[in-house]
């Protein structure tokens, strides 16, 4: 198993084009081979979208491609040929091409992308084979007119591109400031829910305050009374006279010593 795992990883290296996977937020995941040759760190903070780190001439075919390939089916190539990029101050023409798929452990989408260098010969080489000074300077205005197309289209793909930054960056301040509006009512709702439990706590220490007072008022008049009957019983008590104390309802409800040999009835 290692022998073959070791043959396969050489045979990769060697004959396998040179790729990357992407997610679908065009975030480089995975590469296969020499990707320096396409694809590049942009100056600054780093960043692994692969529309930043496209070399010179590829974001407009690139991008167009990649949209292609978002409408396509799944396990349906999209190739572009013939792209003319710039590397170490040489212009080359490369294919790419661009297979979407799907993964069981992920629900989205991802993109596998796959570079090869043009099998046709160069501008330049096409230039060294024309003879004459006229084809020569032929060659040049056309190689010249061919760039500034180039130019034009990268100028224009780099505008879309930063538009549609523009417009996910607009998107998300108004959900940001849609998210802040929400707090800030939230926080409304919650300080003044505060304030009504706040009035509703000194309205409660108030209650507690009032019924303290009344029990202490119960208290009072309870002792009162107490006070009362026991003088009134030690009154009952002392006197030598016979009474008897009737209800309303003509029950006995209280005699002196003399007036009986209870001291309560009930």
């Amino acid at each position: 198993m290692d022998l073959h795992k070791e043959a396969d990883r050489l045979l990769l290296t060697k004959y396998a084009p040179i790729a990357v996977v992407i997610n679908d937020d065009m975030d480089v995941l995975e590469s296969r081979g020499h990707v320096g040759l396409y694809l590049e760190l942009a100056p600054g903070r780093a960043s692994f979208n692969i529309l930043k780190m496209a070399r010179e001439g590829l974001l407009f075919d690139l991008q167009a491609a990649i949209n292609d390939a978002r409408k396509e089916k799944e396990g349906v190539p999209v190739r572009k040929e013939n792209i003319q990029i710039e590397r170490n101050g040489e212009l080359k023409d490369v294919n790419l091409e661009i297979t979407a798929f799907k993964v069981a452990s992920n629900r989205g989408r991802h993109f596998l992308i796959m570079f090869e260098d043009s099998r046709l010969a160069g501008r330049g080489d096409s230039a060294e084979t024309m003879s004459g000074a006229a084809k020569l300077d032929k060659g040049g205005k056309e190689k010249r007119s061919n760039q500034s197309s180039r130019l034009k289209q990268e100028l224009a793909a780099t505008k879309r591109y930063l538009h549609s930054i523009v417009e996910d960056k607009e998107a998300s301040n108004e959900e940001l400031q849609a998210a802040n509006e929400e707090i800030l009512s939230s926080n409304e709702e919650l300080q003044s829910t505060n304030e009504e439990l706040q009035t509703a706590k000194e309205e409660l220490e108030s209650t507690n305050e009032e019924l303290h007072t009344v029990n202490e008022q119960l208290h009072n008049r309870n002792f009162e009374l107490t006070e009362a009957n026991t003088d009134l019983v030690n009154l009952l008590s002392s006197v030598n006279i016979a009474m008897v104390m009737l209800g309303r309802d003509l029950r006995i409800r209280r005699v002196t010593p003399r007036g009986g040999s209870g001291s309560v009835f009930s």
